[in-house]
């Protein structure tokens, strides 16, 4: 990203940011992350304007490069999560579930299995499949995520 721009790194940045498209703030805030190499990190939404591809490509760089970091992630996007260590599913404010991915989804009635189950037979094939091979020890590159 940072090459497409004119300068380069050296590229000015308008304030707050303004000139730079939410997806590009958000890759630049996950730079700093990576240079800073903090013990521990809070993700908000943080690859909700970047499209699936980058998003895995995060979560790979996020998984290899932090991987002696705790990090805590809020997401919307399942696939985001789903080889996370735990999941904490929340419901109207409280902690509905809590557990790996693959033993919350063998909770048949539970709702982060409702949840994938709600993303069709397909989608739901492939989580299953990424927190079962989570479990294993099994971590799915870029090209196999997406």
């Amino acid at each position: 990203m940072l090459n497409s721009l004119e300068g380069g790194l050296d590229a000015e940045v308008s304030e707050k940011g303004s000139n730079f498209s939410a997806g590009q703030v958000q890759l630049v805030c996950l730079a700093r992350v990576l240079l800073k190499r903090p013990s521990m990190v809070f993700m908000d939404e943080a690859t909700a304007s970047v499209d699936l591809r980058t998003d895995a490509f995060v979560q790979e760089t996020i998984r290899t490069q932090l991987h002696d970091c705790s990090i805590l992630t809020i997401a919307h996007r399942l696939l985001t999560v789903i080889d996370y260590d735990r999941i904490v599913v929340m419901d109207a404010g409280c902690v509905a579930e809590f557990g790996t991915p693959h033993s919350l989804l063998q909770q048949q009635t539970g709702l982060f299995s409702a949840l994938v189950s709600a993303t069709g037979a397909a989608s739901e094939a492939e989580l299953r499949e990424r927190a079962a091979a989570a479990a294993s020890g099994g971590v799915p590159s870029v090209e196999e995520r997406v």
